[in-house]
Formats: structure tokens, C-alpha cells, sequence
């Protein structure tokens, strides 16, 4: 019996010694143990690698590398909370430090938080001005949301930069090659009224082209209202004016009572700092017996996986004051740009709705003056080979009766639309 207590207390002693022989160690030698951790790491047992860069951090909290470190074996572990609350405690106390950055960069691009990625490259690039690495890192996150187009482009500035850069000529090669310049789409929208209007149907189809100048499309609309039928020609063009503002030009014209004869509007877009965009126009609507010219703009604002986006509309009423409507939209973006869930909620009659009539007769400019309140709900992704898009809609509509101000219709809708690219 004393025996065994002379062994445990012999363990005992001997298991202290080695504690604080190797926390002396540590205090005296971290760079050392810091060699240690990292042929640890490297040969893949991060798990003895942690507990090592623990006791030198225990000993030396402002050791960033061994920090910057400890975080990468978390991430490379898929421990992608526990990675970035390290990154970010090396990040709060020197936004210098490039590792911490690229470390803090590729841990969300692990972890599949593409936007987040894309931020923390904006942010370090601010700090760290012109740098190689992070610029590249950029790109890749730019591309891992969705935008191939716009990785391009910022890829096209980085080689203006970096013209020696074989791993960034590598990757535009590679981008050039899979992106896809045409599309077609085709929508469908049914809306169905609880009282007097008969339910009503849309069908539209586009073909889009995106070119260095900027994208163009067509487009062929199909109505079915009020027991009429009517197709509406279009033509929209997106063409690039600098790096940061870009416009867009729109023109249709139908022969179809439920359309307008001709519908002209032009709007300009600019990209602000910290992720914010406005936006200035206005449409000119020409119908049977009269005309309607629409002010309208933007305001919106990327705040990590979220968009979103205000839109007023003023409409000049002669003889009488100006109508005001206006939308806002709200997307959560998931996996990329091309994957969100979203909602538009609108008030006042919104220019691009459907027409109306009175005793039979079509009255199409009514739409820009009577009160009306919408909810819309889409949600869109892609298919698996990322060359398809589905998006599924539907709403809800409480709106003004035009021959009766103090009666409302109410009205459900959905669709779906779906686009192929090529």
C-alpha cells in the first residue's frame, strides 16, 4: 500500500516537473516551440500542434504568429467559428498583419461565407494598398459568389497591376472558358381576383447577351387580360460607362390595347463606397388616348448576406397633385448572387402592373393613379451544373377598385421563370 502511494506521488511530482519544465520552456524559447507547433501542424497532428501554440500563448498572448497559426489548424479542421474568433483577435490589435488577412479570407471561403469573404478582402485591401495576394483573393471570392462576369473584370485591373502574376492568368483562363456570354429566359405568371376580374395570364421570353460594353436583351410579352390577348416587343440595354456607373435604356411597343402603344426610359446607376448604389431615371409611357412620363430612382445597400433596395415613383397628375408610389426589396443572398430568398413590398400603383378597364373599355394609364398595396416572394437558385436558374414567385394584391375608391379587389398570383445559359 505505501508503495503504490510512493508511485503515485512519484507520477505526481514527476508530471509537474514536466509542466512546468515545458511552460518554462516556453516562456524563455516560444520561438522554439513555435518551430515545434509548426512541424506539428504541417505533418498533420494540428490537434498536439493547438496544445502547444495554447501554452505559448498562455505565456505570450501577443504572439500573432503563433495565433495567426492556432487559427489555420482550426480551420483546416472545418472548426471555422473557433479559426475566426482567433483571426479576429490578431486583426483587432494590428490590421497590418497580411497572414491574418489571407488566413481570415480563406477560412470563410471554407466555410462557404462568400460574402463575408468578399468583405474581408475589401476591408484588408484597404489597409493593405496594392497587395498581390490579397487583390487575387478578391477575384476568387468575387467568383465564388456568383459574378463571374465582374471577377473578369476586377482580374482585368489586377493584371494591369501584377503583370507577372501566373497564378491570376491562370485563373482568368479558366474563367474565360466557362463563362457564358448568352441566355434565354421564359416566365410565367397567373393572378387570380376574388371579385370582378376574370383571372389574368403572362408569358414572356428574352434572349440576353453580355458583352465587354455592357448586356443587351430582347424580350416578347404575352398578355391575356380581360379576355384579350396581346403581345408587347421590347429591346433593354445595359451599356457600361466607367468602372462604377453603368445605365440602362428601355424601349417597347405593342399594338394591344392591354399594352401601351410605345414605352421609352433611360436610368443611370452608380456604385458608391461601402457597398452602396443609387440610381436616377424615368419612363415615358405613350397609350391610346394620352401619355405619362414616371420619375423614378434607387437607393440600395449590400450588408452581408443582405440586399436592399428603396425605389420611389412620382407620377406628374395635370390639374391635380403628383401620384407617389414606391418599393422596397429585401434579398437574402445564400450560396452566391445567383441563390437568394427575397421580398418586394410595394404601395401605390406601380407603373409595370397590370391595366385595367371600365366597362369594357381599357383604360390603361389608370394604373398610374389608383392606391394599391403588394407583397411579392421569390426565391431563386441555381441548377447543379450551375448553367440554369429557376426562380419561383408569388404575391398578393389589395387594390383599389377604379370605379369604386372605396372598394378594394384583392388578388393572389404566382410563377416561375427559368433561364438557360450558354
Amino acid at each position: 500500500m505505501n508503495l503504490a502511494k510512493h508511485h503515485i506521488l512519484f507520477l505526481f511530482l514527476l508530471i509537474s516537473f514536466l509542466g512546468n519544465s515545458q511552460e518554462t520552456l516556453v516562456k524563455k524559447s516560444p520561438d522554439a516551440s513555435f518551430s515545434n507547433a509548426q512541424n506539428l501542424a504541417f505533418k498533420g497532428d494540428r490537434s498536439e500542434a493547438r496544445d502547444t501554440l495554447k501554452s505559448i500563448l498562455t505565456a505570450h498572448p501577443n504572439f500573432h504568429d503563433a495565433r495567426v497559426l492556432l487559427a489555420k489548424t482550426f480551420s483546416w479542421d472545418k472548426q471555422y467559428e473557433n479559426a475566426r474568433s482567433e483571426f479576429n483577435k490578431v486583426l483587432s490589435h494590428d490590421k497590418m498583419i497580411k497572414d491574418a488577412w489571407i488566413g481570415a479570407i480563406n477560412n470563410e471561403l471554407y466555410a462557404e461565407n462568400y460574402y463575408l469573404a468578399l468583405g474581408l478582402s475589401n476591408k484588408a485591401l484597404r489597409y493593405l494598398k496594392l497587395d498581390q495576394d490579397l487583390s487575387l483573393l478578391k477575384a476568387r471570392a468575387i467568383n465564388s459568389i456568383g459574378e463571374v462576369h465582374s471577377a473578369l473584370d476586377w482580374l482585368k485591373v489586377h493584371l494591369k497591376m501584377f503583370e507577372g502574376d501566373t497564378a491570376a492568368k491562370t485563373f482568368y483562363r479558366k474563367l474565360k472558358d466557362r463563362v457564358n456570354v448568352n441566355s434565354i429566359g421564359i416566365s410565367t405568371t397567373a393572378e387570380v381576383f376574388d371579385i370582378v376580374y376574370d383571372p389574368m395570364a403572362a408569358v414572356s421570353v428574352d434572349y440576353k447577351r453580355v458583352t465587354n460594353l455592357g448586356s443587351i436583351s430582347t424580350n416578347i410579352n404575352y398578355g391575356h387580360r380581360f379576355g384579350v390577348n396581346g403581345i408587347q416587343y421590347g429591346i433593354d440595354i445595359y451599356p457600361k460607362v466607367t468602372k462604377n456607373i453603368y445605365t440602362h435604356l428601355t424601349y417597347s411597343f405593342s399594338k394591344a390595347e392591354i399594352f401601351p402603344k410605345n414605352l421609352i426610359g433611360g436610368e443611370v446607376f452608380v456604385k458608391l463606397p461601402n457597398a452602396l448604389e443609387a440610381s436616377i431615371g424615368g419612363k415615358y409611357y405613350d397609350f391610346e388616348n394620352s401619355s405619362a412620363t414616371v420619375f423614378t430612382g434607387s437607393f440600395g445597400m449590400y450588408k452581408g448576406n443582405y440586399y436592399y433596395s428603396f425605389r420611389p415613383y412620382v407620377t406628374p397628375v395635370p390639374n391635380a397633385s403628383p401620384s407617389f408610389s414606391g418599393s422596397l426589396d429585401v434579398r437574402k443572398y445564400l450560396k452566391t448572387s445567383k441563390n437568394y430568398l427575397g421580398g418586394v413590398i410595394s404601395y401605390g400603383f406601380l407603373p409595370e402592373l397590370t391595366q385595367l378597364n371600365i366597362n369594357n373599355q381599357l383604360i390603361s394609364e389608370t394604373v398610374l393613379y389608383l392606391e394599391s398595396q403588394r407583397l411579392n416572394l421569390v426565391y431563386q437558385f441555381p441548377s447543379k451544373n450551375l448553367q440554369n436558374l429557376w426562380k419561383l414567385k408569388a404575391g398578393a394584391l389589395r387594390q383599389e377598385l377604379v370605379f369604386d375608391s372605396e372598394r378594394f379587389v384583392w388578388s393572389v398570383s404566382a410563377g416561375i421563370n427559368y433561364r438557360f445559359m450558354f
